[in-house]
């Protein structure tokens, strides 16, 4: 399967073809890494230490009362992710060490993966220390996932001018339609959400809302509701406001002291950022697709690395991703089927069926490839369009790659000899007597002449082409003497 079938086709259009899919793979990679540095917030080797409060101008510093209340302060935003389960779940383990007398979770989040979302709860359930959850600040919300850590704290606090809710689960069809998860899903996690509002003391009923109805509230109406304790505008006066009151931890009550705080920010180191990024399904999707495009290169242009190196590692990158991650496996064999068939296309043209066939299997197949039910539509939306381009960018290969097969073959017997004249290359490989050599920058099969006593040749020698053989060139060292006779059939 290394050339395109075909007693007059060119390597050179198969080679051509991979130069573009090397090109493509570059820019999908730049992508990634423009990705990273817009989400990767980097380590954080030192947390950074604020007030709750705000110091008054003129105060010496050697004036300020010793602080007696110390809180650990998170943020979770954006999408939920493995990579933040394993933030809060570290932030719980440094606050329970060093200490700190409660943990502060700061919510902004439109919803994120189930698995993950389900291990931050009973973290927070069975945590040793209070656990504050907090919508802010102003216009922040807390929808689908996001509602479920909020109802997860043993306090929950709202700002002003946020919201909550909306967490029906939701599921993606091969048409590309968003629509309701089906009756068994809806009701396990309508059942779990109810079991925690219950722990927590807060409306069950409300809480079931969220998922059957879709059901969204403001700070006021969740206030109203029982699905917070208190609706705050900053965190000073959500601190003011919860000191002195009661909580129940592992069985025990324990009385909040939260005035006055010294707050500490702690953030997601780069291993945290690292796996919050591979969480993302969308960076599964492109990790799995770079990774079998660079090894199909690689296996198809002997003698190069960096395709089968990279694609190998963006495999195992996309592998990890999966563990992490709910995936439909009938999407996930849509999208291997529609990547086999546009290869399939490649070594057997059929001009357009198996391209056609391909890039349907490929699109419905990556619709579906997500199985997780509390993503936000915005997220569904974005990655629907990013399946469609990269369907779009394959076919568009094939095409061209087709286009170039059918001018090729309308050339003659003569065009095509005249390709290898006065060719000179360099074995790719040992040649003993069958091998691939390197000729004007592209690869091809070769046999070594039969006239050269050696009988074999070793890699990087340089070779002087004489002749052709259907797709096979015939080759001698390049110091062998001789006459060249170019389209010479043995």
């Amino acid at each position: 399967m290394r050339y395109l079938c075909g007693e007059i086709s060119s390597p050179s259009l198969l080679t051509g073809f991979f130069e573009a899919m090397k090109v493509a793979a570059i820019i999908i990679a730049l992508s990634f890494i423009l990705f990273l540095g817009f989400n990767l917030n980097g380590p954080s080797l030192a947390a950074s230490s604020i007030s709750a409060d705000v110091m008054p101008e003129g105060i010496p510093e050697e004036q300020e009362e010793p602080v007696e209340t110390r809180g650990l302060l998170v943020r979770v935003e954006g999408t939920i992710t493995s990579g933040t389960s394993r933030m809060l779940r570290n932030s719980l383990e440094q606050a329970e060490e060093e200490n700190y007398d409660f943990l502060l979770v700061e919510i902004d989040s439109p919803g994120g993966l189930l698995d993950p979302t389900l291990k931050i709860m009973s973290d927070f359930l069975e945590s040793p220390i209070p656990i504050i959850t907090y919508v802010a600040p102003a216009g922040a919300i807390s929808a689908s996932a996001g509602s479920f850590l909020l109802l997860s704290g043993h306090k929950a606090a709202m700002t002003p001018g946020t919201s909550t809710g909306a967490a029906m689960p939701v599921q993606f069809t091969p048409g590309g339609d968003q629509g309701a998860a089906d009756e068994k899903t809806i009701n396990f996690i309508e059942g779990h959400i109810r079991s925690v509002a219950r722990e927590r003391g807060r409306s069950e009923e409300i809480a079931g809302k969220f998922v059957t109805e879709n059901l969204t509230l403001t700070a006021d109406q969740a206030l109203e509701e029982t699905i917070i304790d208190v609706v705050s505008r900053s965190r000073a006066e959500l601190l003011e406001s919860l000191d002195g009151e009661e909580v129940q931890i592992r069985g025990e009550t324990r009385e909040l002291n939260t005035a006055g705080a010294e707050l500490t920010e702690r953030e997601m180191d780069i291993w945290e950022s690292f796996e919050n990024i591979l969480g993302n399904p969308q960076v599964t999707f492109l990790l799995m697709l770079v990774g079998i495009y660079g090894i199909i290169i690689g296996f198809s242009s002997p003698g190069t690395i960096v395709p089968e190196v990279g694609g190998a590692l963006a495999l195992i990158l996309a592998l990890f991703g999966l563990g992490i991650i709910e995936v439909d496996y009938l999407g996930l064999i849509m999208v291997a089927l529609g990547i086999f068939f546009l290869v399939v296309e490649l070594f057997t043209p059929t001009f357009g069926i198996f391209t056609t066939i391909g890039v349907a299997l490929l699109v419905l197949g990556g619709f579906i490839f997500p199985g997780e039910p509390l993503m936000p539509p915005e997220w569904f939306a974005n990655f629907r369009m990013l399946v469609l381009g990269i369907a779009a960018m394959s076919a568009l290969f094939i095409l061209i790659v087709l286009k170039k097969i059918i001018n090729l073959r309308k050339l003659g017997s003569d065009d095509i000899k005249g390709i290898f004249r006065d060719k000179e290359g360099v074995a790719a490989e040992k040649i003993a007597p069958q091998g691939m050599v390197k000729v004007g920058g592209e690869m091809w099969n070769a046999r070594l002449d039969r006239n050269v006593a050696a009988g074999s040749l070793e890699k990087g020698e340089k070779v002087e082409v004489i002749g052709r053989e259907g797709m096979i060139l015939i080759v001698r060292p390049l110091s062998e003497t001789g006459e060249n006779d170019i389209g010479k059939e043995e």
